[in-house]
C-alpha cells in the first residue's frame, strides 16, 4: 500500500489491528505515544527497546480489554492522525496487535484462575 489513506481501522490479514504510534527522541531516550490510547507511553534508551515496550503495552491492553469483555478501539486512520500539530516533528510507527493475543503473549496476571 503506497498511501496512508486506507491503512487505518481495517483488519488486513490474520485479524491484526494496526495502531499509529508517534516516536520522539528526548534527553532520556525514545518515547512512543499512541493517539488511540492516550494513557499508554513507552520509553527506551534504544529505539527498538521503546517500540518493543510499546507493542507489549498494546498486547497487555488488548488482554485486559478482552478479560473485561470490551473490544479494542478501531484504529484512527494514519492520515487523520498525522495532520495533528501536537505530533509534528515525530516519527510515525505502525504497531500491530493480533486481536487474539492470548495470555501467553502477555505479562498481565489473572487473579482467580488456575
Amino acid at each position: 500500500m503506497d498511501s496512508l489513506e486506507g491503512a487505518g481501522g481495517v483488519e488486513p490479514e490474520g485479524s491484526a489491528m494496526r495502531y499509529v504510534a508517534f516516536v520522539t527522541h528526548g534527553s532520556a531516550g525514545w518515547v512512543v505515544l499512541f493517539p488511540d490510547f492516550p494513557d499508554i507511553e513507552a520509553q527506551g534508551l534504544q529505539l527498538q527497546d521503546a517500540l518493543r515496550r510499546a507493542r507489549r503495552e498494546l498486547i497487555d491492553r488488548a488482554h485486559i480489554l478482552r478479560m473485561l469483555g470490551a473490544p479494542m478501539p478501531t484504529p484512527i486512520p494514519p492520515a487523520a492522525v498525522i495532520r495533528r500539530p501536537l505530533y509534528s516533528g515525530s516519527m510515525i510507527a505502525i504497531i500491530s496487535v493480533a486481536e487474539g493475543s492470548g495470555a501467553g503473549d502477555s505479562n498481565v496476571f489473572q487473579f482467580g484462575r488456575s
